[in-house]
């Protein structure tokens, strides 16, 4: 804790530090708040901090088509003058708290509405990025198929012991399924968030509005449906299709198995890599939940 307080106040030494909170949940970062005010991300690793001028530059590009959504205003900190990667990165800290289940459970139908249009016009600006700019600016595709083979290898690995054979036989076909339709479909890719959950969504108590998008750490081209995951498994099937009916009277290209994409697969996807997470992090009762979460989807679709 005293080494990132005190990179901080050698870096920043006009200012004065009231108050100091440190968050260490993050899977990529670690988090820092000074005085309310300012919020610090320190990489854990050092592939996570090659990709804060990206995110710096893709904020920046939102901020000018964002009006009542804000996003992170990066200032990168460096360890020395001469290096490429930042140490660190900081931003006014935008306020707001993660948009959870029971939020928009309680919500009246009109304020109901109006996140749900915010939501759908952020990622309309996000998806309408020309991908030629995306490519400049450095973001590739990441989520290719080797990638949810691998993940799909892994998942198979890691519950090896835990699912019966017909439970295995399911999880397989869950992902061939989804592999032939990735093969067959002709959706474009676009810039995605790729982590947008409710934690990286940020709600106006005193407004009842979504206040801000954060953590874009994970940006980059790929299909567009990938960024209702969150959604659907944070708020459900009537909460996205919502949310995608307005997306797509905002956007240009028609895709008319974006829902199906989520339904038969992507909805699944934030279960699936936090259980891999837990797997390698050795959280081994956060694992089990998973694993018996999978099973009963598993049951579902036999």
């Amino acid at each position: 804790m005293d080494s990132y307080k005190q990179y901080i106040k050698e870096a920043l030494p006009n200012l004065s530090i009231h108050s100091y909170k440190q968050n260490e949940e993050g899977w990529d970062n670690v988090a820092v708040i000074i005085n309310d005010e300012l919020l610090f991300r320190f990489p854990r690793k050092q592939e996570y901090a090659m990709r804060i001028p990206l995110e710096k530059e893709l904020c920046t590009l939102l901020s000018c088509s964002l009006h009542e959504i804000e996003v992170p205003q990066y200032h990168l900190l460096y360890r020395n003058d001469a290096d490429a990667v930042p140490l660190c990165s900081y931003y006014t800290l935008i306020h707001g708290e993660p948009l959870k289940t029971d939020i928009v459970i309680k919500l009246e139908d009109k304020e109901l509405k109006t996140i749900i249009l915010q939501l759908a016009t952020f990622l309309a600006i996000l998806h309408s990025i020309p991908l030629k700019q995306g490519t400049t600016l450095g973001f590739s595709v990441e989520k290719t198929l080797t990638y949810w083979k691998e993940l799909q290898t892994k998942l198979n690995q890691y519950v090896t012991n835990s699912l019966t054979s017909l439970q295995k036989s399911s999880l397989n076909r869950l992902f061939e399924n989804f592999f032939t339709c990735i093969n067959t479909s002709t959706f474009q890719n676009t810039i995605i968030h790729a982590d947008f959950t409710h934690h990286h969504i940020l709600f106006n108590k005193q407004n009842k509005n979504i206040s801000g998008v954060i953590d874009f750490g994970d940006a980059q081209i790929g299909d567009p449906a990938f960024d209702f995951a969150g959604l659907y498994y944070d708020f459900g099937h009537e909460f996205t299709t919502s949310v995608y009916e307005q997306y797509s009277t905002l956007i240009s290209h028609h895709d008319p198995l974006l829902i199906h994409r989520i339904t038969t697969f992507y909805q699944y996807s934030p279960l699936l890599h936090n259980m891999i997470y837990n797997f390698e992090t050795k959280n081994e009762l956060e694992f089990l939940a998973g694993t018996e979460k999978l099973k009963v989807i598993l049951q579902g679709r036999d």
